[in-house]
Protein backbone atom coordinates (compact mmCIF):
# COMPACT_ATOMS: atom_id res chain seq x y z
CA UNK A 1 0.00 0.00 0.00
CA UNK A 2 1.20 3.55 -0.64
CA UNK A 3 -0.08 7.00 -0.31
CA UNK A 4 -0.24 10.07 -1.73
CA UNK A 5 -2.19 13.27 -2.81
CA UNK A 6 -4.59 13.03 -4.92
CA UNK A 7 -3.74 13.94 -8.22
CA UNK A 8 -7.25 14.59 -11.27
CA UNK A 9 -6.24 11.37 -13.19
CA UNK A 10 -7.33 9.50 -10.07
CA UNK A 11 -10.78 11.04 -10.21
CA UNK A 12 -12.42 7.33 -12.39
CA UNK A 13 -10.31 5.10 -9.71
CA UNK A 14 -12.06 6.99 -7.08
CA UNK A 15 -15.72 7.02 -8.67
CA UNK A 16 -14.93 3.47 -9.04
CA UNK A 17 -14.55 2.99 -5.42
CA UNK A 18 -17.19 5.00 -4.30
CA UNK A 19 -15.30 7.65 -2.57
CA UNK A 20 -17.42 10.17 -4.42
CA UNK A 21 -20.01 10.62 -6.26
CA UNK A 22 -21.09 12.03 -9.32
CA UNK A 23 -19.81 11.97 -13.22
CA UNK A 24 -15.99 11.27 -13.65
CA UNK A 25 -16.04 15.10 -14.54
CA UNK A 26 -17.46 16.18 -11.02
CA UNK A 27 -15.20 14.42 -9.19
CA UNK A 28 -12.44 15.76 -11.32
CA UNK A 29 -13.75 19.03 -10.14
CA UNK A 30 -13.72 18.71 -6.16
CA UNK A 31 -9.92 17.48 -6.50
CA UNK A 32 -8.86 20.45 -8.93
CA UNK A 33 -10.47 22.65 -6.52
CA UNK A 34 -8.57 20.95 -3.54
CA UNK A 35 -5.39 20.65 -5.37
CA UNK A 36 -5.95 25.12 -5.93
CA UNK A 37 -6.61 25.69 -2.36
CA UNK A 38 -3.59 26.49 0.29
CA UNK A 39 -6.01 25.59 2.90
CA UNK A 40 -7.02 21.83 2.23
CA UNK A 41 -5.38 18.65 0.84
CA UNK A 42 -6.44 15.51 -0.59
CA UNK A 43 -4.36 12.42 0.29
CA UNK A 44 -5.02 8.93 -1.47
CA UNK A 45 -4.06 5.18 -0.03
CA UNK A 46 -3.77 2.70 -2.85
CA UNK A 47 -3.31 -1.09 -2.81
CA UNK A 48 -1.82 -1.81 -6.57
CA UNK A 49 -3.69 -0.11 -8.92
CA UNK A 50 -7.05 0.41 -6.87
CA UNK A 51 -7.80 3.30 -4.43
CA UNK A 52 -9.42 1.87 -0.83
CA UNK A 53 -9.58 5.29 1.35
CA UNK A 54 -9.22 9.01 1.00
CA UNK A 55 -8.27 11.58 3.18
CA UNK A 56 -9.06 15.18 2.81
CA UNK A 57 -6.41 17.48 5.41
CA UNK A 58 -8.25 21.19 6.15
CA UNK A 59 -5.41 23.45 7.43
CA UNK A 60 -5.47 26.33 9.82
CA UNK A 61 -2.07 27.62 8.58
CA UNK A 62 -1.94 30.75 11.28
CA UNK A 63 -2.65 28.07 14.06
CA UNK A 64 -0.55 25.40 12.64
CA UNK A 65 -3.66 22.82 12.90
CA UNK A 66 -5.09 20.42 10.49
CA UNK A 67 -8.22 18.37 10.71
CA UNK A 68 -8.84 15.29 8.76
CA UNK A 69 -11.89 13.50 7.30
CA UNK A 70 -11.65 9.91 6.66
CA UNK A 71 -13.91 8.67 3.83
CA UNK A 72 -13.68 4.97 5.02
CA UNK A 73 -11.95 3.16 7.58
CA UNK A 74 -9.95 0.98 5.48
CA UNK A 75 -6.65 0.35 6.99
CA UNK A 76 -7.41 3.26 8.76
CA UNK A 77 -4.74 2.79 11.54
CA UNK A 78 -2.12 2.92 8.74
CA UNK A 79 -3.50 5.59 6.86
CA UNK A 80 -3.55 7.62 9.58
CA UNK A 81 -0.15 7.22 11.09
CA UNK A 82 0.96 7.95 7.32
CA UNK A 83 -1.01 11.34 7.05
CA UNK A 84 0.39 12.55 10.63
CA UNK A 85 4.11 11.49 9.58
CA UNK A 86 3.16 13.95 6.57
CA UNK A 87 1.85 16.97 8.89
CA UNK A 88 4.32 16.59 11.54
CA UNK A 89 7.23 16.29 9.87
CA UNK A 90 6.46 17.89 5.87
CA UNK A 91 3.93 20.30 6.59
CA UNK A 92 5.69 21.98 10.20
CA UNK A 93 1.49 20.89 11.61
CA UNK A 94 1.35 21.21 15.53
CA UNK A 95 -2.03 19.84 16.06
CA UNK A 96 -4.06 17.42 14.09
CA UNK A 97 -7.75 16.53 15.20
CA UNK A 98 -10.09 13.77 13.76
CA UNK A 99 -13.88 13.03 14.41
CA UNK A 100 -15.65 9.66 14.76
CA UNK A 101 -19.26 8.81 15.25
CA UNK A 102 -19.63 7.25 19.07
CA UNK A 103 -20.63 4.50 16.95
CA UNK A 104 -17.31 3.63 15.39
CA UNK A 105 -15.16 2.00 17.61
CA UNK A 106 -13.08 0.54 14.67
CA UNK A 107 -11.89 4.40 13.94
CA UNK A 108 -11.53 4.87 18.11
CA UNK A 109 -9.33 2.16 18.06
CA UNK A 110 -7.09 3.36 15.26
CA UNK A 111 -6.97 7.13 16.98
CA UNK A 112 -6.40 5.54 20.22
CA UNK A 113 -3.27 3.04 18.78
CA UNK A 114 -1.59 5.73 17.22
CA UNK A 115 -1.78 8.29 20.58
CA UNK A 116 -4.51 10.59 20.02
CA UNK A 117 -6.66 11.29 22.91
CA UNK A 118 -10.12 12.64 22.56
CA UNK A 119 -10.95 15.88 23.60
CA UNK A 120 -14.62 16.53 23.22
CA UNK A 121 -18.06 14.67 22.36
CA UNK A 122 -19.85 16.73 19.89
CA UNK A 123 -23.48 16.38 20.18
CA UNK A 124 -25.41 15.70 16.88
CA UNK A 125 -22.74 16.63 15.20
CA UNK A 126 -22.95 13.74 12.39
CA UNK A 127 -25.39 12.79 10.31
CA UNK A 128 -25.79 8.61 10.33
CA UNK A 129 -28.95 6.47 9.12
CA UNK A 130 -30.58 9.28 8.46
CA UNK A 131 -30.35 10.45 12.12
CA UNK A 132 -28.27 12.80 14.02
CA UNK A 133 -25.63 11.30 16.08
CA UNK A 134 -22.94 12.59 18.59
CA UNK A 135 -19.36 12.21 17.83
CA UNK A 136 -16.13 12.08 19.97
CA UNK A 137 -13.00 14.89 19.03
CA UNK A 138 -9.60 13.36 19.39
CA UNK A 139 -6.34 15.35 18.85
CA UNK A 140 -2.69 14.33 19.05
CA UNK A 141 0.16 17.27 19.55
CA UNK A 142 3.57 16.59 17.12
CA UNK A 143 5.51 16.44 20.16
CA UNK A 144 3.38 13.61 21.16
CA UNK A 145 4.07 11.63 18.78
CA UNK A 146 5.14 8.46 19.31
CA UNK A 147 6.08 7.04 16.14
CA UNK A 148 9.05 8.98 16.15
CA UNK A 149 10.50 11.52 19.00
CA UNK A 150 13.02 13.59 20.60
CA UNK A 151 14.72 13.14 24.14
CA UNK A 152 17.21 15.71 25.87
CA UNK A 153 19.52 14.11 28.18
CA UNK A 154 21.48 16.76 30.47
CA UNK A 155 25.06 16.37 31.42
CA UNK A 156 27.56 19.10 32.77
CA UNK A 157 28.58 20.96 30.08
CA UNK A 158 25.74 20.85 27.71
CA UNK A 159 22.54 18.75 26.62
CA UNK A 160 22.51 15.49 24.32
CA UNK A 161 19.71 15.81 22.00
CA UNK A 162 18.68 12.06 20.96
CA UNK A 163 16.43 11.90 17.88
CA UNK A 164 14.52 8.18 16.39
CA UNK A 165 11.77 5.89 16.20
CA UNK A 166 10.61 2.94 17.98
CA UNK A 167 13.60 0.59 16.82
CA UNK A 168 16.48 3.06 15.84
CA UNK A 169 18.05 6.72 16.26
CA UNK A 170 18.63 8.78 13.74
CA UNK A 171 21.02 11.58 14.97
CA UNK A 172 22.73 12.80 18.09
CA UNK A 173 23.64 16.38 19.01
CA UNK A 174 24.99 17.82 21.49
CA UNK A 175 23.71 21.34 22.60
CA UNK A 176 24.66 24.26 25.03
CA UNK A 177 22.90 25.17 27.85
CA UNK A 178 20.83 28.70 26.58
CA UNK A 179 21.37 27.78 23.56
CA UNK A 180 19.32 27.81 20.44
CA UNK A 181 17.77 23.91 19.34
CA UNK A 182 17.82 24.24 15.50
CA UNK A 183 16.03 21.94 14.28
CA UNK A 184 12.15 23.10 14.03
CA UNK A 185 11.08 19.46 15.28
CA UNK A 186 13.15 19.12 18.19
CA UNK A 187 12.61 23.13 19.06
CA UNK A 188 8.65 22.25 19.42
CA UNK A 189 9.47 18.94 22.07
CA UNK A 190 11.55 21.01 23.88
CA UNK A 191 9.18 24.01 24.09
CA UNK A 192 6.12 20.98 25.09
CA UNK A 193 8.92 19.48 27.92
CA UNK A 194 9.26 23.33 29.62
CA UNK A 195 13.25 23.11 28.61
CA UNK A 196 12.72 26.53 27.08
CA UNK A 197 13.27 29.98 28.48
CA UNK A 198 11.05 32.89 27.64
CA UNK A 199 13.44 33.46 24.83
CA UNK A 200 13.22 30.30 23.48
CA UNK A 201 16.82 28.97 24.00
CA UNK A 202 17.45 25.98 26.51
CA UNK A 203 17.48 26.54 29.96
CA UNK A 204 20.22 26.95 32.59
CA UNK A 205 21.64 23.78 33.83
CA UNK A 206 20.48 22.53 36.76
CA UNK A 207 16.76 24.04 35.75
CA UNK A 208 14.41 21.55 37.43
CA UNK A 209 12.98 20.48 34.25
CA UNK A 210 15.62 18.42 33.06
CA UNK A 211 15.08 15.98 36.15
CA UNK A 212 12.09 14.99 34.90
CA UNK A 213 11.53 11.31 34.95
CA UNK A 214 11.20 10.00 30.98
CA UNK A 215 8.51 7.48 32.14
CA UNK A 216 6.10 10.78 32.65
CA UNK A 217 5.92 11.26 28.96
CA UNK A 218 4.57 8.54 27.83
CA UNK A 219 4.05 9.53 24.17
CA UNK A 220 8.26 8.80 23.59
CA UNK A 221 8.86 5.40 21.79
CA UNK A 222 9.51 2.31 23.82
Amino acid sequence: MKIRTARISDSKAIRKAGLMEGSVSAVEDRIRSVAGSDETELYILKDGNDVISLCKVSITAKDDRAHLEFLRNTHISFFLDSILRIMFFERGIYKVTVEASVNDREAEEAFSENGLIQEALLHDHIRENGTFVDAGLFYILAPCYSGYNVCFVPFQRGVLQVKGGIDYVDSVSFLNYGGVVEDSFARLVADYMGLLDDDHRLKKRNAPEYDTDPSEFSHMPP
